[in-house]
């Protein structure tokens, strides 16, 4: 009994190595639907599981990145379909007076980049039309023995121009009006003006020209300027204005030499005259009451200092 039990447990210790042996394509080690395994090399395969899906960039053979509409550029976003480089569409066009230039990427002359009016910039220079006045020169010097300021100017046309205001300033800053001279109006050929400022101030006179049209534009010329120092240390004079009886205090720079006084009317004539050889005193008197009412100028040239002054004379 004992015998074929024992007999009995071979046979099925043997049938059950034999199956286990021989085991290799059975339902375990097979590959399932989809799941990237071959049953017949066990080697990932191409299927279904691991194909590119539908514009996911991915190609179900290569398992490669492939140009796909994931990856193709859109429409005006700046990137090209076939080499993924940013390429000149829409996006990258310059807009309409921004300064940028549709075919080059470069800033071109436009209108956000021409001069505004008044701001000091040109775009290039576009007078709208003819100029109303054209400058030759405009210039300032000392006249009278240096107590007056003559201006003079030329100018080379004018058109539709009304008159020039002469302006004076003590600082260069704040400027005031002191006198006006008539304009032409209408002219092509060259005409000269001129103004006297005859009260100029003690120290810098900066004078400008605010050249007016018949249609209340205006434009102003540059400024000159002149200086007037006050020599009064030198030489004084009293009474001013004087009825006829005038005092001259002299100092140092006119006693002891040879100097020449001369009194001018208006009309340039020398109308006294007196020269001071080795004069010693500190003062000297005229009598000019053969002078008739009005002013006079007053100048006196020692040969190294000149000095002049207006006098007024009163009946």
């Amino acid at each position: 009994m004992n015998t074929k039990i024992i007999k009995l447990g071979w046979c099925l210790l043997f049938i059950l190595f034999h199956q286990v042996v021989l085991a290799q394509n059975n339902a375990i080690f097979i590959g399932g639907t989809n799941d990237g395994w071959n049953k017949a090399s066990f080697e990932q395969t191409g299927n279904s599981i691991f194909k590119g899906g539908t514009s996911d960039g991915w190609n179900s053979q290569l398992y490669s990145s492939a140009t796909t509409n994931i990856f193709s550029g859109g429409t005006s976003d700046g990137w090209n379909v076939g080499n993924y480089n940013s390429q000149y569409d829409e996006v990258r066009k310059g807009g309409t007076s921004d300064g940028w230039n549709v075919g080059n990427y470069n800033s071109p002359y436009d209108d956000v980049r021409k001069g505004g009016i008044g701001d000091g910039w040109a775009s290039t220079y576009q007078p709208s039309g003819p100029l109303p006045v054209v400058f030759i020169s405009f210039i300032a010097n000392k006249t009278n023995f240096d107590t007056d300021a003559l201006l003079q100017w030329n100018v080379a046309s004018e058109l539709n121009a009304d008159r020039y205001e002469v302006e004076r300033s003590l600082d260069a800053v704040s400027f005031t009006k002191i006198g006006e001279v008539k304009a032409t109006g209408n002219s092509q050929t060259e005409i000269k003006y001129n103004f006297t400022d005859e009260n100029p101030a003690q120290g810098q006179n900066y004078y400008r020209l605010k050249q007016l049209d018949k249609d209340g534009k205006y434009i102003y010329t540059p400024v000159r300027v002149l200086n007037f120092s006050d020599n009064s240390e030198l030489v004084n004079i009293y009474p001013n204005p004087s009825s006829g009886k005038v005092t001259v205090s002299l100092t140092s720079a006119y006693m002891n030499s040879n100097a020449a006084l001369n009194v001018i009317n208006m009309n340039g004539a020398v109308v006294y005259h007196v020269k001071l050889v080795d004069y010693k005193l500190p003062t000297l008197e005229m009598d000019l009451n053969n002078l008739a009412s009005g002013t006079y100028m007053i100048h006196l040239n020692s040969g190294t200092h000149n000095y002049g002054v207006k006098l007024v004379i009163v009946k």
